[in-house]
């Protein structure tokens, strides 16, 4: 039997207050809104092991990555990520901070 996929709302609530992963935080815990890191994939300066963590790690509980036996696609589990976020009633993005360099 198979565990069930989490939602993405309080999941990501959880992991925000979790402060495990750099750059995702609360901007206005009250209004609950948050920052999510999102650097390019072709930017000099990417850290596969930080840049793409909490993607990983959704597309891990989401049952979308299998560490053990498949091959890590970062580009996939973005996409996924944005994916599950976007079709979620009341998530929107507020600002975009992706050209700038030093807080994407």
């Amino acid at each position: 039997m198979s565990s069930q996929k989490p939602r993405i709302i309080p999941w990501i609530i959880s992991q925000i207050d979790s402060n495990t992963y750099p750059g995702l935080k609360w901007l206005n815990r009250e209004h609950t809104q948050f920052q999510v890191p999102w650097k390019h994939g072709l930017r000099q300066d990417l850290d596969l092991d930080n840049d793409f963590k909490i993607f990983k790690e959704w597309a891990i509980v989401s049952g979308c990555f299998d560490p053990s036996k498949d091959v890590p696609d970062p580009a996939r589990w973005k996409r996924n990520f944005r994916s599950a976020l976007i079709r979620k009633e009341g998530i929107r993005m507020i600002q975009n901070h992706g050209s700038d360099h030093t807080n994407p």
